[in-house]
């Protein structure tokens, strides 16, 4: 008994060795534009797990606000930004394809909701990672209650680093199945700066 309960012992703290080290996801922060200028609200969403640290402008270190991005085993990186923007008119979906501004079209590989956020992710025509999502604008930023707030979801990668069903993918699905529209200022997270 005592040599069996030993031997679950090592193998237990054998397994405890193999298990990978998971990161925690990070809550992430990025703007909402509309017309007038407007501080009450900003996009929630979490980026999944690793180092991500926010891009900054090179003019005395602004912030990229929703921009974000992270160093992989490999030197490139992924970069990623989320925004949302009050508009008159919300995305649709036809067939497997979204139309997004300016005549892309989104192919979509997932759908969902996260409250009254309904969105979609895939490729655009252009091979980009994205995501787009929309909802109905809040009284207090549309007293009309006749415009949409529109997400938008991209990632960027090094040059020569194509393989979209990796880690950018997961980030952007990520992103994109938790944004949401939260009160409050844009705040910057308390992450290092990346000079882009």
């Amino acid at each position: 008994m005592l040599r069996s309960l030993s031997a679950l012992g090592l193998v237990a703290g054998a397994m405890l060795v193999l298990v990978p080290v998971v990161h925690a996801d990070q809550t992430a922060h990025g703007p909402v534009h509309t017309p007038r200028v407007n501080g009450n609200y900003h996009v929630s969403f979490t980026l999944p797990g690793r180092s991500w640290r926010q891009v900054t402008g090179l003019s005395e270190g602004t912030p990229s606000l929703g921009s974000f991005r992270v160093q992989l085993a490999d030197y490139s990186h992924v970069a990623l930004y989320v925004r949302a923007r009050l508009q008159a008119s919300r995305p649709e979906r036809r067939g497997n394809s979204v139309r997004l501004a300016k005549g892309a079209r989104l192919r979509v590989d997932r759908q969902g909701s996260n409250g009254p956020v309904r969105w979609w992710s895939g490729t655009r025509t252009d091979g980009i990672v994205a995501a787009t999502g929309y909802q109905r604008a809040p009284a207090r930023l549309d007293p009309s209650r006749k415009r949409w707030i529109v997400y938008t979801v991209m990632q960027d990668v090094d040059q020569g680093r194509d393989d979209g069903d990796s880690f950018e993918v997961t980030a952007v699905r990520t992103a994109a199945r938790t944004m949401r529209l939260a009160w409050g200022p844009v705040e910057t997270p308390d992450v290092p700066p990346t000079i882009d």
